[in-house]
């Protein structure tokens, strides 16, 4: 039987992004799969959002969480808790998963300059982290970010112009970490010197100084900065090992180390030796988004672990790294060769790669290696419907549970008034009503 490959290779052009929506699903249900079985609410979900559209509902939009704004995880929870919320974990996971899953698609078809999209996308879901940044409402927010690095890279011809503009107030009314995109705007209006460019960058300084005036007053919110404003060697040694040492291998050793340096070094050459706008742009990024942590978390920092403690400070860098080496990968150079021998009775395939080719892969391969057993993260069962029950019925106050960090000793508890509980109920467009007569 013969395979027509031209006709095969057009219906993965038709069906691709169809295709791409069921493996990006399948991945995230198994980074997160207890969001989809038995989802529940987590940290500032339940402890500031909910708290806040209690008291003011939609108007609490506005209301800083922990400092900044968070525009597309108040947008999921406000959604969820109107839809149902009997029902508010299912419906505020599966939007929270949607919402990862279209900006997975934009990066695969926005106009960017980015090369091997559909492999960037991937390996996002793949970075060697605890899987703390997917599936919560609360942490959609990290993936908005994202759609201010494709604003960054968008193509100079502007197509698309409108979902570009959406992208660049989603990502700077959501991500602090958007701030960083200012000077690579800056520098597109410098060397495109379009009107469309100007829009774009002035729309993002005008919602940065919202986000900066609410950054400002947050007394915790940038730390002691100035006391670690300069990198001393303690964090330096930290940054190489757990940022690039951690990116390739389960712990802190001297191969670690050494490949960490070797990594930091062949990054540095792809970036001296192809100086082109994206890998600038990319490289500055990442070691902002690094610096950024250090000023943020000040001691706390050399605590952290992409396991253990604040792994959502990884997500960034490491998709950052995963971004730069797989754009800088060259399939024109990527050849397989079948030479036959021996009369034609067995076939030799020698691939023709190139050395940079060749250690792209190799590092991407080991990230991604040795992160595959610990994708999933699970947590214990707490039942919401039961929650609600408990709270309605409750004399006066009821302290619901909120997942801090998966487990149900160590859970934290939000004060919610048996009658606001109630009217959340009623004022649900779907679910059980008869849960305020129970």
């Amino acid at each position: 039987m013969r395979i027509n490959f031209a006709a095969f290779k057009e219906h993965l052009r038709v069906y691709k992004l169809c295709y791409l929506f069921l493996i990006f699903l399948l991945l995230l249900i198994v980074r997160r799969p207890n969001q989809f079985t038995h989802p529940f609410i987590w940290s500032e979900d339940g402890t500031h959002i909910l708290s806040s559209y209690i008291d003011k509902g939609f108007s609490s939009l506005l209301i800083p969480v922990n400092g900044y704004l968070i525009f597309t995880s108040k947008i999921i929870n406000f959604i969820a808790f109107k839809a149902s919320f009997s029902h508010y974990p299912l419906i505020a996971s599966l939007l929270a998963n949607l919402f990862i899953i279209l900006v997975l698609l934009a990066i695969v078809k926005s106009p960017t300059s980015l090369k091997n999209r559909a492999f960037i996308a991937l390996a996002i879901l793949f970075i060697p982290t605890d899987s703390e940044a997917f599936g919560v409402a609360l942490y959609s927010f990290w993936w908005a970010g994202l759609l201010g690095l494709l604003c960054c890279l968008w193509d100079k011809n502007n197509k698309f112009y409108s979902f570009r503009i959406l992208f660049t107030f989603l990502s700077f009314s959501s991500s602090p970490f958007s701030i960083f995109f200012l000077p690579i705007l800056f520098l597109r209006c410098f060397l495109y010197k379009s009107i469309k460019e100007y829009f774009i960058t002035t729309f993002s300084i005008v919602l940065t100084l919202v986000q900066m005036s609410f950054i400002l007053k947050y007394p915790n919110a940038i730390g002691s900065a100035m006391k670690f404003l300069i990198p001393n060697q303690a964090s330096l040694d930290h940054i190489v090992r757990s940022y690039f040492g951690l990116y390739l291998f389960d712990e802190k050793n001297t191969i670690a180390f050494l490949m960490a340096l070797f990594l930091l070094a062949f990054i540095a050459y792809l970036a001296y030796s192809k100086k082109t706008f994206e890998n600038i742009s990319i490289l500055c990024l990442l070691f902002m988004s690094i610096f950024s942590t250090y000023l943020r978390l000040g001691d706390v920092f050399y605590v952290t672990h992409p396991y253990v403690a604040g792994p959502r400070y990884y997500f960034y860098p490491y998709i950052l790294i995963n971004i730069f080496l797989i754009h800088n990968f060259q399939f024109r150079h990527f050849k397989i060769q079948v030479k036959k021998i021996l009369f034609d009775r067995f076939t030799l395939k020698a691939a023709k790669i190139g050395l940079k080719n060749f250690i792209i892969i190799v590092f991407v391969t080991i990230s991604v290696s040795h992160s595959a057993g610990k994708l999933t993260r699970a947590h214990e069962y707490i039942s919401w419907q039961n929650a609600v029950k408990e709270c309605i019925s409750a004399n006066g106050e009821y302290e619901f549970p909120v997942f801090y960090d998966g487990k149900v000793y160590t859970n934290t508890g939000i004060k919610i008034a048996s009658d606001d509980c109630r009217r959340l109920i009623e004022e649900q467009f779907f679910g059980d009503q008869g849960l305020i007569n129970q």
